[in-house]
C-alpha cells in the first residue's frame, strides 16, 4: 500500500512540472491584415500568418469582382495591391489543398472583409447570392474534400443582414448547406454587441459567430480594451438567460505593437488581425504565453469555441499580488499597455514603428518597382527584375526579424 501511495504522490509531481500538451493550448489565429494579392498571400504565410484577411468590393448591382481596399488604409501600408476575385479564390483553393505542389499546410482560415455596407439595400441580398455561387465554385469545388481551408465572412453592420440571408439561401437551393460546418460570420465595425446577438438571434440559421473588435493600426494603441473584454466575457460566460453563448470565437484589430499584441493575449483572445504576422510568432514563443497560446491548424475547427485553461488567462486582478515576485509580471492586467502614460507607451512602440517604416519601404520595391519602372510585360528582363526584387525583399524581411527578436 506504502508503495502504490509513493507512485501516486510520483504521478501527481511529475504531472505538475509537465508542459500543458498541445491540446490544452487555445488554437490561436495569427492573421494578416489587407492581404489583397497573390504575391502578398505568399509574403504573409512565409512570415508566420496561418490565416489572412482579404477586402472584398462590390459593384452596385452586388457583383463581387476585386479584392481590393484602397485609401485611406493603415499606417505603413500600401492600399491598393488587387487581384480579380475568382483567380484569389482559386489560388488559395491550390495552396489549401494536399498533394498540390503549392500546398502551404500552415494556412487554415480565409478571412473575407466583405464591403458590402455601402451597396443599395436592394443589392444585398443579390451580392450574398452571387458571393455564394463564387465561394462554392472557385474555392470548394462543391465540396467538402478538396481545399482543407476554412472560411469567415465578415460584414461591417447588422443592417448588411439582407446580404447574410442570400448567401445562406443560395447554399440552401444549391444543397450545399453541409458547407455550413466549414463558413462562419462576424460583424466585424463595432456596432453595440447586443444588437448583435439580436440580429444573430433573428437570423437563426447561421451558428458559426466570431466577434471582433478594434480600430486601424493607427489608431489602436491608443483605444481601451472595454468592448474587447465584454465580448469576451460574452464568450465565455453562461447563464439562465444565455445557456449557449452565441459568440464562438473573439479577435482583435488591428494591433501591430509588440506590446499591445501582449495585451490582447492576456485578455483571452482567439486570434489577432495584423500587419506583422512574424511579431504574433514571435510573442508566442515567450515564456508567458507558450503555455497558453499555439497556432491554430488546418485540422483545428475554427468554430469549436475553446474552454480548457481558461482560467490561466483570465485571472483575478489579485492574482499577482498572492503568487511569489518573480511570478507577477505573468499576470499583468490586459489594460495595462493602455494605462501606461503616452510617452512610455511610444517609447516601447519605437522599435516596432522603425521596423513598420523599414517594411513599408520594402514593400514599395517588392510590390511596385516591375510596374513603376515600366517594366512589366518585358519578358526578358521580368524574371531578373523579380529575382533581384525577392533579394531586396527577403534582406529587409530578415532585418526587420532580428530586430524585434532583439526587442
Amino acid at each position: 500500500m506504502w508503495k502504490s501511495l509513493q507512485i501516486s504522490i510520483l504521478i501527481l509531481i511529475l504531472k505538475s512540472h509537465l508542459r500543458p500538451t498541445s491540446a490544452l493550448k487555445r488554437p490561436f489565429y495569427n492573421i494578416a491584415h489587407m492581404v489583397n494579392s497573390i504575391r502578398e498571400v505568399d509574403q504573409y504565410v512565409g512570415q508566420g500568418a496561418n490565416a489572412i484577411e482579404s477586402d472584398v468590393t462590390f459593384t452596385n448591382n452586388g457583383s463581387a469582382v476585386y479584392t481590393y481596399h484602397g485609401y485611406p488604409c493603415d499606417c505603413f501600408r500600401h492600399c491598393t495591391e488587387r487581384e480579380e476575385f475568382p483567380r484569389f479564390l482559386g489560388y488559395i483553393r491550390d495552396i489549401t489543398t494536399p498533394g498540390n505542389t503549392r500546398y502551404r499546410k500552415n494556412l487554415a482560415l480565409l478571412f473575407l472583409d466583405l464591403k458590402v455596407s455601402q451597396l443599395p439595400p436592394s443589392a444585398k441580398a443579390v451580392a450574398g447570392q452571387e458571393l455564394a455561387s463564387l465561394i462554392v465554385d472557385n474555392l470548394f469545388n462543391d465540396t467538402l474534400g478538396s481545399t482543407k481551408v476554412k472560411l469567415l465572412l465578415s460584414v461591417g453592420h447588422v443592417f448588411d443582414y439582407d446580404f447574410i440571408l442570400g448567401f445562406e439561401n443560395e447554399l440552401e437551393n444549391r444543397k450545399l448547406n453541409r458547407l455550413n460546418k466549414i463558413i462562419g460570420w462576424d460583424v466585424g465595425l463595432n456596432d453595440p454587441l447586443f444588437v448583435i446577438e439580436s440580429m444573430w438571434k433573428r437570423v437563426g440559421r447561421v451558428k458559426n459567430i466570431w466577434q471582433g473588435d478594434g480600430r486601424t493600426n493607427c489608431l489602436s494603441p491608443f483605444v481601451n480594451l472595454g468592448r474587447l473584454t465584454a465580448a469576451i466575457k460574452r464568450r465565455d460566460e453562461t447563464n439562465m438567460m444565455r445557456p449557449d453563448p452565441y459568440i464562438d470565437k473573439v479577435y482583435h484589430w488591428t494591433v501591430d505593437l509588440t506590446v499591445n499584441i501582449r495585451s490582447s493575449l492576456r485578455a483571452g483572445v482567439d486570434g489577432i488581425i495584423t500587419n506583422h504576422p512574424e511579431r504574433i510568432v514571435n510573442v508566442l514563443k515567450e515564456t508567458e504565453f507558450a503555455n497558453d497560446f499555439r497556432l491554430a491548424t488546418q485540422d483545428d475547427d475554427p468554430f469549436d469555441r475553446y474552454t480548457k485553461g481558461k482560467q490561466q488567462l483570465n485571472k483575478s486582478p489579485n492574482a499577482a499580488i498572492n503568487q511569489p515576485i518573480g511570478k507577477q509580471q505573468l499576470n499583468k492586467s490586459p489594460n495595462a499597455a493602455i494605462n501606461q502614460p503616452i510617452g512610455i507607451r511610444i517609447a516601447y512602440g519605437m522599435g516596432d514603428m522603425f521596423t513598420s517604416l523599414s517594411k513599408y519601404v520594402g514593400d514599395f520595391v517588392y510590390l511596385r518597382a516591375p510596374s513603376f519602372f515600366g517594366f512589366r510585360g518585358r519578358s526578358g528582363n521580368e524574371e531578373l527584375i523579380q529575382t533581384v526584387l525577392k533579394i531586396i525583399h527577403n534582406i529587409n524581411q530578415k532585418n526587420e526579424a532580428n530586430a524585434v527578436t532583439k526587442s
